[in-house]
């Protein structure tokens, strides 16, 4: 869990073994949204400092960086969050790391 101010409101950040993150409103109770995209249960959440971010560990080895952001009001409570230009590029190291294991392991053979 992991909780933040905003504004006159309180957040709390909840991950589960669903693979799922949520915000919750601390005052109502209310799933404010949810983030999908994990592959194994969450283990960690964590707001940045200026609480615009939430970032989530899961047992996949992988971290997420998303996009914290009020609902829009007539919108649905639950909602997937953006994910952030630092979650994208964390997708593409993964995948030079990825190449770069295949060309090592193709040298060692040859």
């Amino acid at each position: 869990l992991a909780w933040s101010p905003v504004g006159a409101k309180t957040w709390i950040a909840s991950g589960g073994q669903d693979s799922t993150v949520r915000i919750w409103d601390s005052t109502s109770g209310c799933c404010l949204a949810s983030y999908r995209g994990h592959r194994m249960p969450v283990v960690s959440v964590q707001f940045s400092a200026d609480n615009k971010q939430l970032v989530s560990a899961s047992a996949d080895g992988t971290l997420k960086v998303w996009a914290a952001e009020e609902p829009r009001k007539g919108g649905k409570k639950q909602q997937n969050l953006r994910k952030t230009k630092a979650q994208a590029s964390s997708k593409e190291d993964q995948k030079k790391k990825q190449k770069q294991k295949q060309k090592q392991k193709k040298n060692k053979t040859q």
